[in-house]
């Protein structure tokens, strides 16, 4: 008489390899997640990047404004002192500010939307998150405005050329910053 043999074949994992699976799958969820965590960072680092230079060719542009306003109000514009201090209705300031040889600096008064001239004790940039909308005034909570790390510096001194100045706008952040220049010359 023959006995049945159980015989048993092996279809599954033992412990010891699911062990070495969970290691292995451990190991790529890790990994995976380094990567997107340092993609998040320099998507981050970009974003403020981006911001800064806005802010830098932002300053330019009211140079432009300010020189072009000048013209459009048919100031005497023979002098880059003269579009500077031409009106009030432009530029508040000391008269006197850019002589033409030394530099002149110009910042935003809290509170009002014309530039004014000379070295602002706190250059810090605000903005109104809900529209996405950036100034460089006193933080006004009652009109949406929230601190940022941004300060910008807005220097404008002579070029080389006659009618030419050169726009320096640096923008800080951290102990990051970006200097944007420009030479500009008058419309004559």
């Amino acid at each position: 008489m023959k006995k049945n043999k159980l015989q048993f074949h092996k279809t599954g994992f033992t412990l010891i390899e699911m062990l070495i699976a969970v290691a292995i799958f451990s190991l790529a969820l890790v990994a995976l997640m380094s990567i997107s965590s340092k993609g998040l960072k320099t998507a981050q680092r970009a974003e403020k990047q981006f911001i800064a230079d806005y802010l830098a060719i932002e300053a330019i542009e009211v140079v432009h404004n300010l020189r072009d306003a000048a013209l459009l109000h048919t100031f005497n514009t023979s002098s880059w002192e003269m579009v500077f201090q031409g009106s009030p209705e432009i530029i508040n300031g000391d008269e006197g500010c850019f002589d033409g040889t030394s530099a002149c600096n110009f910042y935003f008064q809290p509170g009002d939307s014309q530039p004014v001239l000379g070295t602002c004790s706190d250059c810090t940039v605000f903005v109104n998150e809900s529209e996405f909308y950036y100034f460089q005034t006193q933080n006004d909570t009652n009109s949406g405005y929230q601190t940022t790390p941004y300060r910008r510096e807005i220097s404008i001194k002579s070029g080389s050329v006659e009618g030419q100045v050169v726009v320096e706008v640096t923008v800080f952040w951290g102990n990051k910053n970006v200097v944007y220049t420009e030479n500009l010359y008058l419309w004559q």
